[in-house]
């Protein structure tokens, strides 16, 4: 439903100055509501970043609640078409009194972004029902605008200029958690609020974990490194990853890496709007079964990135939904060989025009330091 829907709210906020919190109206009637419980979705709706919000959306406007602790900084960032309602008894019983004081009957929440406790002490007593809309709550976020698109290039800029840095600071014996520290020192210096994620910056057999932490492994010649990174600008992320060698290249390497560098051009090069997520996934994975390499590709081809790492849409053998214009996604196939080495090229790129366009500028071609 809100797949197809979304395109056409998006248009109609532009086109008639909606307010951003509006497009969840879509989703209700009349004396209904959409309870926004997650951080990330607060910050999305607000561009304020607390974590200790809700929002409470109605046909009749949309309700900011939290405690003294950030009003005043809250009400100076917020658009002020926001009613402010302060907690003092916690956000759970600050919400169930709202609703019963709008008499709303229906609710409409994210199951996956409140506990058990905080349900329980929100619908007590309550007549509303409360009904779950994760996907379509999720969603919303998975269409940017214009200007999301352009502070997500500039989180990847910083991100970049940060490897290029490192690239003059790699040497024999740094260890992986001392490179993945100077990697993001590099980003600070660049401007990056803070990482995207957890680093990963793995050496030789390591690299064959595809999330591998930073460990005392130092770098010797001869070694595979793999770099998953991103930055954080304006409260959101980029996601680049890059594998290359110290010294020379281990048996096999650039073999594989020329694999997956192609299946991984073959998504950028051949990916449509209107496409689902399984079936851009099939191309990078169809590529690397014609190498015989597909069974040591063993994840997901990509996923959404916005305010958090990952976010709607999924690229993946599951993704039944279409990517379509304004989305933006990872394009990141893999090869994993037990005890040897991994490689991993990842882009973040956005679907424009019906076609991807990356927002990553650094070289791809296999790189021996």
């Amino acid at each position: 439903f809100l797949r197809k829907l979304l395109p056409f709210i998006v248009n109609q906020c532009k086109i008639y100055g909606m307010k951003l919190y509006e497009r969840y109206t879509k989703l209700i009637n009349t004396n209904e509501g959409v309870l926004i419980t997650d951080p990330a979705d607060v910050f999305y709706l607000t561009g304020y970043s607390n974590p200790d919000a809700w929002i409470l959306i109605s046909k009749d406007g949309a309700y900011y609640m939290t405690d003294a602790r950030y009003t005043f900084e809250a009400q100076s960032c917020i658009d002020s078409s926001y009613n402010f309602v302060n907690v003092e008894r916690g956000l759970p019983k600050t919400a169930h009194d709202l609703i019963e004081k709008l008499g709303l009957s229906k609710v409409l929440l994210r199951e996956d972004s409140i506990t058990l406790r905080y349900f329980k002490l929100l619908s007590k007593d309550l007549s509303c029902h409360f009904d779950g809309a994760d996907e379509d709550i999720r969603g919303m976020r998975s269409i940017k605008t214009a200007q999301e698109i352009e502070i997500m290039q500039k989180a990847m800029n910083i991100a970049e200029k940060a490897l290029a840095k490192l690239f003059t600071q790699i040497e024999e014996g740094v260890t992986e958690r001392e490179l993945a520290d100077r990697l993001e020192a590099n980003m600070r210096e660049f401007g990056s609020e803070g990482v995207a994620f957890e680093t990963i910056c793995v050496f030789g057999e390591n690299t064959a974990n595809p999330h591998g932490h930073p460990g005392d492994r130092k770098l010797q010649k001869g070694d595979a490194i793999t770099l998953d990174f991103g930055a954080t600008y304006k409260g959101y992320k980029s996601d680049i990853t890059r594998s290359f060698c110290y010294g020379f290249a281990p048996e096999g390497y650039a073999e594989a890496y020329d694999a997956v560098l192609n299946a991984h051009l073959a998504v950028l090069n051949n990916a449509k709007a209107g496409m689902t997520g399984k079936e851009i996934d099939a191309l990078a994975r169809d590529y690397l079964k014609e190498k015989d390499l597909d069974k040591y590709f063993i994840h997901s081809l990509g996923h959404g990135v916005g305010v958090e790492i990952h976010e709607e849409p999924f690229i993946s053998i599951r993704g039944v939904n279409p990517i379509v214009d304004g989305m933006v996604i990872t394009d990141e196939p893999g090869v994993y060989l037990d005890g040897k080495f991994g490689i991993r090229i990842e882009d973040t790129a956005v679907m424009k025009n019906g076609k991807l366009a990356t927002l990553c500028c650094s070289d791809k071609k296999l790189i021996i330091l």
